[in-house]
């Protein structure tokens, strides 16, 4: 497609044209295509000082698991629902070996926060989200500290 009508930016009132707009557009959608499937599930490997977190689904809803830490949240993955899935909790959620996990069950206003959960590196979080969303619950499990 070659338009040069220019297009005005509703930030800066800059011109760019619709050309040089797209090209950008499509530099930036290739970038968050590599990006995401370097990151995709199943390719980060669980070493012995990170810490697993096993999430098992009782609800017939999708959720979404955030990590939250000093006032931000991190999304860690989404599980559907009746299902179970295993993700790897960021370093930089772990402050002090403790973090704090929330569970938005998709379309429902309700959601499950956890309290501050101590974890140690190579232990495993199972959080348990029970088909009542309020009844969830969670476990820490001593992984072994590496094998």
């Amino acid at each position: 497609m070659t338009c040069h009508r220019p297009v005005r930016n509703r930030l800066g009132g800059t011109e760019m044209s619709v050309g040089k707009l797209c090209a950008r557009v499509a530099i930036l959608a290739f970038v968050a295509t590599l990006v995401s499937c370097a990151a995709g599930p199943g390719t980060e490997r669980v070493g012995p000082s990170d810490v697993r977190l096993e999430v098992d689904n009782q609800n017939y809803l999708d959720v979404v698991v955030f990590g939250l830490q000093d006032h931000t949240t991190t999304r860690i993955g989404s599980v559907t629902g009746l299902s179970s899935a295993t993700f790897t909790i960021p370093h930089r959620l772990l402050v002090l070996g403790r973090v704090r996990l929330l569970v938005d069950p998709v379309g429902s206003p309700v959601a499950y926060l956890t309290d501050e959960v101590m974890v140690n590196p190579g232990d495993i979080l199972e959080l348990r989200v029970a088909s009542v969303i309020r009844m969830s619950s969670w476990s820490v499990r001593s992984g072994g500290g590496g094998s």
